[in-house]
């Protein structure tokens, strides 16, 4: 498959493939951040990131002291009811997904709805986890500043699509 720019270089497999994906990428758009909205909602999304960061890095953890405690969903310590849960909502965020996937045209909004809800239902479940087993460390505070920054982002973007 001859696609390089230049005639006497091959490329095969997955190079070629990749070289090819590039190639049309590049010329049939260019990324500006003057009127493209994806350039602008991935700022946005940036912005949220790094002021999650340094809320929760820089002021919880150092001045406050409060530690980052995460646990994986099958990990022994959790409690059976909490991991029942996060499982409905990874079913429930697939089959959204799917959904929204083959469902057909819908707005930007829309098509990432089921990845900021499931990113914030489970923070949230994990907050309240730690906010009902171990309510002194206050560890509890990162999660739900996550879900709370996810779902402002969340608004902003639906609310950038009307105005």
């Amino acid at each position: 498959m001859q696609i390089s720019r230049f005639p006497s270089v091959k490329l095969k497999g997955t190079s070629a493939t990749l070289a090819f994906l590039f190639h049309n990428y590049n010329h049939s758009k260019r990324l500006s951040l003057e009127g493209s909205p994806e350039m602008i909602n991935i700022f946005i999304l940036a912005i949220f990131l790094i002021v999650n960061l340094l809320i929760s890095k820089i002021y919880f953890k150092k001045n406050l002291n409060i530690p980052i405690k995460s646990k994986g969903i099958l990990s022994k310590e959790r409690k059976r009811g909490f991991q029942l849960a996060e499982a409905g909502i990874f079913v429930i965020f697939l089959y959204l997904h799917f959904f929204v996937l083959v469902e057909g045209y819908f707005p930007l909004f829309v098509r990432i709805a089921p990845i900021i809800g499931f990113f914030v239902l489970l923070n949230f479940n994990r907050g309240l986890e730690l906010w009902m087993t171990d309510r002194d460390s206050k560890a509890y505070y990162h999660n739900w500043l996550a879900a709370t920054i996810m779902s402002i982002f969340f608004a902003v973007l639906a609310a950038g699509q009307y105005l």
